[in-house]
């Protein structure tokens, strides 16, 4: 399966007719469609999204929390919290971000982030658009802001790819246990994932740009 994968699209209308070309069979949002905008907003640019494939998306911090009880939205389906399968592979997402001196739009206690992951099942792709603990997420600061429940969930399930977002600046990849944990990088920006699946095995993996 040709997977394209993004997070922190931040309300940025970009022109997606490059990746049209790729012949994606899914498309996967790891949360901040929007940059603390509307609703209806979100619903536009998950819609432009879905020219290319179906989408499974989750919110992030900075959408709106009405954006949590969004099932549908055309092709594009929210997985926060639950698990969905797509041709022989497991999907799970898991929404918003660690509680922030912030105040944004969607943030959860590690205990929220716990119950919220107990929906799910077995997962071969995660999108969260929180980091795990200790991987790809290093703020600004110099502190780790990640989930520590997102961590042991990762080690316990053992999915293959975890697609993350949330800190900018923390493009790239980094195993955890057996796992892969990639941020794309912002959308904003043009940077996404191709990530090819055959038989829950990874063909291709590929960090580009399309600006």
């Amino acid at each position: 399966m040709k997977i394209l994968a993004v997070t922190d699209i931040h309300g940025q209308f970009s022109d997606l007719s490059p990746l049209l070309e790729e012949r994606f069979e899914l498309v996967l949002i790891a949360g901040d469609i929007t940059n603390f905008g509307s609703l209806g907003e979100a619903k536009e640019i998950l819609r432009e999204y879905t020219q290319i494939a179906p989408v499974l998306f989750v919110p992030g911090n900075c959408d709106p929390t009405s954006l949590l009880s969004v099932d549908q939205v055309g092709e594009a389906e929210m997985i926060h919290g639950r698990g969905i399968e797509i041709k022989g592979l497991r999907f799970a997402g898991l929404g918003g971000a660690t509680i922030s001196p912030f105040n944004t739009y969607i943030e959860f206690t590690e205990d929220q982030i716990k119950e919220a992951l107990k929906g799910i099942g077995e997962v071969d792709v995660m999108i969260s658009h929180s980091p795990p603990f200790g991987v790809r997420d290093q703020a600004l600061s110099g502190l780790n802001i990640g989930s520590k429940a997102l961590r042991k969930f990762i080690l316990e399930r053992k999915p293959v790819v975890v697609v993350v977002g949330h800190i900018h600046e923390a493009r790239g990849y980094e195993k955890l246990g057996e796992t892969i944990i990639v941020n794309p990088g912002q959308a904003a920006r043009g940077n996404y994932l191709y990530l090819e699946l055959e038989n829950k095995e990874i063909k291709r993996f590929e960090l580009k740009s399309f600006k």
